[in-house]
């Protein structure tokens, strides 16, 4: 999942916050610390997890290149290979 522009903006752009009696509470310099950390752990999180699909992709389209070596598939192979250019162009 990806956060768009505008969401980030909303992350960091949020000074008041709702308190459970609905009263607004200004948020102050930590507060808004808090907001921005938030943001940049949750998009470093989806770095690593984007990371770890391209791998996990990239690992099976080696095992697949492999089987299709095997059976002498050059059709498979080729379309494989692209396939895992693609994803390391990409990446």
């Amino acid at each position: 999942m990806r956060c768009t522009k505008v969401e980030i903006q909303h992350v960091f752009a949020k000074e008041k916050l709702l308190t459970n009696r609905g009263q607004h509470l200004e948020v102050g310099l930590m507060g808004k610390m808090n907001v921005s950390n938030n943001a940049l752990l949750a998009l470093f999180a989806e770095m690593v997890w984007d990371n770890a699909i391209r791998k996990y992709k990239e690992e099976n389209l080696y095992k697949e290149i492999d089987r299709a070596l095997a059976k002498g598939d050059q059709t498979k192979f080729l379309a494989l290979t692209s396939e895992l250019k693609s994803l390391q162009s990409s990446g």
